[in-house]
């Protein structure tokens, strides 16, 4: 791979990461502070639903919601 090819791959990588860092550190918090998706959080919080879990089963919630779908009450 000459030099330029390499130049050409790293500002790529370069580039890729500074749009992926703008998403983050400023996208994401901008579109959290509009009124409809904050509402949405707190709902989210009031339910005790974890956005960060990695699967629903580890929710504190799960196991009543789980029988109340079964029709166990």
């Amino acid at each position: 791979m000459s030099t330029p090819e390499k130049l050409r791959g790293r500002f790529g990588l370069a580039a890729a990461g500074l749009v992926v860092w703008v998403i983050w550190i400023v996208v994401l918090p901008a579109f959290a502070s509009r009124p409809a998706m904050s509402k949405y959080l707190d709902r989210m919080d009031q339910a005790g639903i974890d956005a960060s879990a990695m699967f629903y089963t580890e929710l504190e919630m799960m196991p009543e919601l789980i029988w109340r779908i079964e029709g166990r009450k």
